[in-house]
């Protein structure tokens, strides 16, 4: 009795198909008509393609809805290969249109410029056309809002989890937000950090937020809208529509309305964010005045030499 083989040919063209599907099944390709995020200018990803992808004649994106044309958004290397460990064949000027002709699975474009033909990172392609469409994706659009997570958060080099986590953001930890591309992930800016979150777990607020002001040595910090609290245990907020509150004024503590952060906190009528007892929040202006009658002078005449000759813990108030 004689085994049964395919040809070898066959064995060939087979086992191409079943590496084709699992390419595909791994996530090889880029799915057709994702949404692209805003890129971030930072070094390019170095992460090795498979072989498939990073040779010549790389496997094609499905025709419908893919990428086939990109803008330079900077002076950009074209390599041998899709990663920044291969040669470097030329340099595109910036604002540059090019060709795609494919595109690898860590998202680097095989691309064709004077006559050549090589790869680039995405990270600085701004795409400028799709096939079936003919028309730009959506951008990220400008937004500006106070966001803040429901839980720890990475923050990542683009709006994706594809994308190198570059920080973690707390709980509760509020960041100002400049960005939210189209698959709802905002750009922010918080203690040093720049980078993508995203937007399923996070709150949003536009006026009377709980931001994140920064540090700050003194009260008055440079401002000079003075003001004094009306009555002991004046409330201050985080935010004018929350709960949280950080603390309760005594009556004629002084405090310092800073505009600037209030306005980028997002203005309500009749509330004013202040500077005072060492933080910052939330006041309704109807517990505020602007002059006091509390006494400000030296009754006691204490003087430098009397505040040195007393033991520690029995300073006189």
């Amino acid at each position: 009795m004689k085994t049964q083989f395919s040809s070898p040919r066959r064995f060939a063209v087979s086992t191409a198909s079943a590496l084709l599907a699992g390419a595909l099944a791994l996530g090889g390709l880029v799915p057709a008509g994702a949404a692209q995020p805003h890129p971030v200018a930072q070094q390019a990803a170095s992460a090795q393609p498979s072989a498939l992808l990073s040779a010549p004649g790389a496997l094609q994106v499905p025709a419908a809805n893919r990428i086939v044309q990109v803008k330079t958004t900077s002076k950009l290397n074209m390599r041998s290969g899709s990663s920044t460990k291969h040669r470097v064949i030329l340099t595109i000027p910036k604002n540059k249109t090019v060709t795609v002709k494919s595109q690898a699975s860590n998202g680097w474009y095989q691309v064709t410029y004077n006559k050549k033909t090589g790869w680039i990172s995405n990270e600085y392609a701004k795409v400028t056309k799709t096939s079936g469409t003919g028309k730009t994706p959506k951008r990220a659009k400008s937004v500006k809002l106070w966001v803040t997570p429901e839980s720890t958060m990475n923050i990542r080099k683009g709006a994706g989890t594809g994308h190198s986590v570059v920080g973690k953001i707390s709980k509760g930890q509020p960041a100002y937000a400049t960005s939210k591309a189209a698959n709802g992930w905002y750009k922010i800016s918080t203690q040093g950090k720049t980078g993508w979150i995203s937007g399923a777990y996070v709150t949003t607020c536009s006026k009377g937020c709980a931001i994140d002001a920064g540090p700050y040595t003194t009260n008055r910090a440079g401002l000079t809208d003075r003001y004094f609290a009306k009555t002991s245990g004046a409330d201050l907020f985080a935010s004018v529509k929350g709960k949280k509150c950080i603390g309760d004024i005594p009556k004629n503590s002084i405090a310092y309305r800073d505009k600037a952060w209030e306005k980028k906190a997002g203005p309500v009528s009749g509330w004013y964010y202040m500077r005072t007892q060492g933080t910052d929040g939330w006041m309704k202006a109807s517990a505020l005045k602007r002059s006091t009658n509390a006494k400000t002078s030296n009754t006691a005449k204490t003087t430098r030499a009397t505040v040195l000759k007393q033991a520690n813990g029995k300073l006189p108030s």
